[in-house]
């Protein structure tokens, strides 16, 4: 039977030396010892101190303790505790030697890492340890949500166990229990120096090993049973329980043996403490991971100053309060693809020379599949990945990557150039400048500069390119462009040609996709008909086999009546889509568009279908998930009947005839909100989802064939309309609560592919009286999210409608002068002003200001036709606060009183208090603009009487918000008290909003 160890009563008196000792309680325990908390009391002082006392008190060895605390030995147990005593007198000597400064020129000193020892004591018939008390906890009790704090305390550990190392000691116990944080720093100090062992007594086994098997590595565990293992026993083993202690923290368990695999990975996505981290910490982090708990110790580090570095890295990388966005790219073809190994690894080649790539073609040879392929070969490579379709021009490309917090940087700067040069001063920074990043540049199609008759439109991003290009070329990034054009000659050792395939390659892809008859010599005949009527276009052929697998699967027409369409239709004449080809200087004729429109027979696509293919023509070229595509424009609304369990039986059609892509290789969680952007890297988990995308060349046929007439748009509308409804205006319910401003830097807006769409139909879509005032909403919404360049192409083409209409409608112009007051209001002409930040001279902002009121006039004359009394009153406000921002406090008065005003004929007591209210709080927010004590107080009591007045007429609702009547009455009482007290008013600050 084995006798329970125990403690030293709290409060238990015991005498060490000349001093005596009081037990606070037990601080902790391990194998052979007890740690207490206790105080001495120093007599010169008349003052208390607090220790820490250890005993040896082995455990299993049955001793007993008698009345006064002094252990029993039992016989048996004899020469066995002597051997612990011995241990225990080693520890304090070697403790001592670790916290005494090194007098060894050539090893660190470890005494600001290691516990004091103050004096060791024989007493109850074992030993005592009196260590001084450090202000903190052990990094057991220690708990922080800041990665950052977690990091730099394994970093601190790692350089004292690297002090151990140098000495030619290994510690080999290493866990969270063992550490001590010092308060208010992420500093360490050792405390148990009971395991630590000289590396040379391990290697020749002259010694008793002991440590925790949780955190221990499988060398230490099989020297249990086999000795040759204690020759494998080394720094290593160290260093794997220090990542033991890493992981033990961030996911509260030890490691299992899944944890030791070669490439093991770790879920920090739903690990809160990780869950924004950047794609190359989360990388780095696993790499450290890795390498620290390898079951081969060839696979760990080799020494602890190569887990400091990396350490040191991930410190690095933890400055950084953003990312860029990794987008998890595949291929859109499925099995559907014959694969382009050589040009692949010419690609690879190209990169790691040049870090820049062209892979280029004529429109529809495969050339975005094949980047694609690329991604997929040499994912592991790169800790981020983002895709985007080439905009305008090259900055604007570069100003469209997605970030972590988009929501913010972009919208606070003063000009577009502003947003380039941020965005690429992050590209240069070594978080994102090397060769870890990949970036592909999607149809990279523009005008070069050997074309004839060049516009001056033109000739600018021409321009802009070449400057983009000459940054972009200072960077180790690796860049993928696809692109119909040739590079230019100094650029040509950079370029990868996509070339057609063979015969026997395309004559291979066609029975991929339609396997009907494909041993039979006449069908195979067939098929090289086609092949040759196509000009074995890949693109082309990818359609035609789909169509004639849903031709032939439906039964109404046969194999032969599609070679005689394709006969007739001529599908291999010159069409006038003319793409410069910059290397020989020769116009060339792209066939693709009529290859498109010679498949597809828009005259036979249903309502539905072609509702389908116009809001699929908006897709991003990323993609989105076929569920939420779905629901956005509502298809179960348009059908008229639920689509069901499974995928959409019309998007089936529409993929199996070629129009569309579906990939379900991508994995998202599905509690992602239906508008989250889809390629967030942080949304992987395993679960397969279909998403569905559009080849930007079907993309622009259909929106050139089908336009945005199709009747069930109102549900596209509608939806969005629902998605969107708090946007319309810059408050949504404002008399309640103030929900978004748009002259804020908004905390939660991500551009998501949900918004992708909206920007693609402010481009794309031709502007009518059916549509004006709906997409002028969509507008103002891209105008939310800081996307000024996109909303000026909205306002660009917004203006020619107007102009060239005479009789336009209220709405119409309502809306148009509606933007232009807030265009010229808050996103100042050329540049936008967001105070403080005031830079323009007061002439220019006089001018902007008048502009803005110009407009702002104009859009309510129009507006009051067509809204009541609450509407009119509503826009007023709106109008108010966009001047107030502007700093055109008298304009911004005067519509505060007219939304009063209108507010006051709706006899609405709730509305009108509301409308008092705010132009009271104007009064008292004006007050921090004026620098003359005598108006700052004359309008302190403009904003007394007002709140006064709100006040009163609230109190008479029978119905009443008691929260907020108690924070009216506290700001009425802060404004008396400024009027008693006016030397307690805060100092006058230029341009400063309350």
């Amino acid at each position: 039977m084995t006798i329970e160890r125990k403690d030293l009563s709290p409060r238990q008196t015991i005498t060490l030396g000349n001093d005596k000792y009081t037990i606070s309680g037990k601080r902790g325990d391990g194998t052979s010892s007890i740690v207490y908390n206790a105080t001495t009391h120093i007599e010169a002082l008349n003052k208390a101190k607090k220790v820490l006392i250890k005993e040896l008190f082995p455990v299993n060895l049955n001793i007993r303790r008698d009345s006064v605390g002094a252990l029993i030995i039992p016989k048996a147990s004899v020469d066995l505790f002597k051997k612990y005593k011995e241990s225990f007198i080693n520890a304090a000597k070697l403790q001592l030697d670790f916290h005494n400064p090194s007098e060894d020129a050539d090893t660190a000193s470890s005494t600001n890492s290691t516990s004091n020892l103050e004096n060791l004591y024989e007493c109850g018939n074992t030993l005592y340890s009196v260590m001084s008390l450090d202000d903190g906890q052990t990094y057991e009790e220690y708990n922080s949500d800041d990665l950052r704090s977690h990091i730099e305390i394994c970093r601190n550990l790692a350089l004292a166990i690297g002090r151990y190392h140098e000495r030619g000691y290994l510690h080999l116990d290493i866990k969270p229990e063992n550490i001590f944080v010092l308060a208010e720093s992420n500093q360490i100090k050792l405390f148990d120096f009971d395991t630590v062992q000289r590396k040379e007594d391990i290697t020749h086994q002259n010694c008793q090993l002991s440590y925790t098997r949780a955190y221990a590595p499988p060398e230490l565990l099989l020297a249990e049973t086999d000795s040759d293992y204690y020759k494998k026993i080394d720094e290593r083993t160290d260093i794997y329980m220090i990542g033991a202690t890493l992981l033990y923290k961030l996911f509260g368990r030890t490691p299992n043996p899944i944890d030791t695999f070669p490439f093991q990975t770790w879920d920090f996505h739903n690990l809160e403490i990780t869950k924004t981290a950047s794609p190359q910490l989360k990388n780095k982090l696993t790499d450290v991971l890795r390498k620290s708990l390898a079951q081969m110790q060839d696979n760990r580090y080799n020494n602890i100053l190569e887990m400091m570095c990396a350490l040191d890295h991930i410190l690095d990388l933890l400055k950084y309060d953003y990312y860029l966005r990794n987008y998890n790219v595949y291929k859109t073809s499925g099995n559907y693809y014959i694969p382009r190994t050589q040009e692949i690894e010419s690609i690879k080649n190209t990169l790691t020379e040049y870090h820049m790539v062209y892979v280029y073609g004529m429109g529809g040879i495969g050339k975005s599949e094949t980047a694609r392929a690329y991604v997929e070969e040499y994912r592991n490579d790169y800790s981020v990945i983002q895709l985007v379709g080439y905009q305008t021009d090259l900055a604007k490309t570069i100003e469209a990557l997605s970030f972590s917090d988009d929501e913010g940087f972009k919208g606070n700067v003063q000009s577009e150039n502003d947003r380039y040069q941020i965005v690429y001063n992050r590209l240069s920074d070594k978080l994102l400048n090397n060769e870890r990043t990949l970036i592909i540049i999607d149809n990279y199609n523009y005008i070069s500069d050997v074309a004839k008759d060049i516009s001056e439109k033109d000739q600018k991003v021409l321009e802009t390119n070449r400057k983009v290009l000459q940054d972009l070329n200072k960077l180790s990034i690796h860049f993928i462009f696809t692109t119909r054009n040739t590079p230019l000659q100094h650029d040509i050792r950079k370029g990868i040609e996509i070339k057609e395939f063979s015969s026997d390659e395309l004559r291979d892809l066609f029975f991929q996709i339609n396997p009907r008859y494909k041993d039979d010599p006449e069908r195979v005949k067939k098929v090289d008909k086609i092949l040759e009527l196509t000009g074995y276009h890949t693109l082309t052929v990818d359609l035609i086999a789909r169509q004639s697998a849903s031709i032939e699967g439906m039964g109404n027409h046969t194999f032969d009546d599609l070679i005689d369409v394709i006969s007739r239709s001529g599908i291999n004449n010159e069409v006038d889509v003319i793409v410069p080809n910059n290397k020989d200087e020769k116009d060339t004729y792209d066939i693709v568009y009529n290859h498109i429109k010679a498949l597809f027979d828009f005259n036979q696509l249903s309502d539905m279908e072609e509702y389908v293919l116009a809001t699929a023509a908006l897709l991003p070229v990323t993609g989105m998930k076929e569920k939420d595509f779905c629901e956005l424009i509502a298809i179960d609304k348009v059908s008229n009947h639920p689509t069901g369990w499974g995928l959409n039986k019309t998007i089936t059609k529409l993929v199996e005839s070629g129009w569309l892509c579906r990939n379900s290789h991508m994995k998202y969680d599905e509690n992602d909100p239906l508008f989250k952007p889809a390629l967030d890297t942080g949304a992987i988990i395993n679960e397969t989802v279909s998403i569905v995308s559009m080849h930007p060349l079907i993309a622009d046929t259909a929106i050139n064939e089908l336009g945005f007439d199709s009747v069930f748009f109102k549900y596209f509308f509608e939806n969005l309309e629902y998605h969107y409804k708090e946007k319309w205006c810059i408050f949504d319910d404002f008399w309640e609560n103030n929900v978004i401003s748009i002259m804020d830097s908004p905390e939660y807006i991500v551009i998501n592919t949900c918004d992708e769409m909206i920007i693609r139909l402010l481009y794309r879509a031709p502007i009518n009286h059916n549509n004006f005032v709906f997409i002028s909403k969509l507008a103002y919404v891209i105008l939310c999210y800081q996307r000024v360049s996109d909303f000026d192409a909205f306002l660009h083409k917004a203006n020619e409608y107007i102009d060239k209409n005479e009789n336009n409608d209220p709405c119409d112009l309502a809306w148009y002068y509606k933007l232009l007051c807030i265009r010229y209001c808050i996103y100042r002409l050329p540049q936008k002003i967001v105070p403080p930040e005031y830079t323009n001279s007061i002439n220019e902002n006089d001018k902007y200001n008048n502009e803005a009121k110009k407009f702002a006039i104009l859009s309510f004359e129009y507006f009051s036709k067509v809204l009541d009394n609450a509407d009119k009153a509503d826009l007023a406000e709106e109008f108010a606060i966009a001047f107030w921002y502007s700093h055109d406090f008298e304009t911004a008065f005067s519509f505060r009183k007219l939304s009063l005003k209108y507010s006051k004929k709706t006899n609405d007591k709730k509305r009108i208090s509301h409308a008092l209210y705010e132009l009271g709080q104007s009064f008292y927010n004006y007050v921090y603009e004026i620098d003359i004590q005598a108006d700052r107080i004359r309008f302190l009591k403009y904003s007394e009487l007002v709140i006064k007045q709100a006040i009163n007429l609230y109190n008479q609702l029978p119905q009443n918000n008691q929260d907020k009547l108690m924070a009216w009455t506290g700001f009425l009482k802060q404004i008396r008290f400024y009027i008693e007290n006016p030397s307690s008013l805060p100092l006058y600050t230029l341009f400063q909003l309350a």
